[in-house]
């Protein structure tokens, strides 16, 4: 069993500290929620901390586990909307390399 569980929790983390980086990166904590790039982040962020916390069977055991787990996907789906909306708006880094978008805006 803990060879089943074991991949699951490294990916989840994976996917926890790739949403932190990309909070860090944005510095989310001194702008206003007023950019798809700073929604982007935040659900990205989400997402991953409920797919790493769905993995762990000792913290979501059973059916809340699922109920999580499909919180970190609608969190996904939705921030992939967004990032194709900033695609559409020449915003071609995403959430996590901002710098690019700002060199194409200069």
């Amino acid at each position: 069993n803990y060879l089943c569980d074991w991949p699951l929790v490294v990916g989840g983390f994976g996917f926890f500290v790739a949403g932190a980086c990309e909070l860090v990166i944005n510095r989310i904590w001194e702008k206003w929620p007023v950019e798809l790039v700073w929604w982007v982040a935040v659900l990205d962020f989400i997402g991953g901390t409920c797919f790493w916390l769905s993995a762990v069977p000792s913290v979501f055991p059973g059916k809340s586990a699922f109920i999580v787990g499909v919180v970190g996907t609608v969190a996904y789906v939705i921030a992939a909307a967004m990032s194709m909306l900033m695609w559409q708006g020449e915003q071609f880094g995403g959430a996590i390399i901002p710098a690019l978008n700002k060199a194409l805006r200069e």
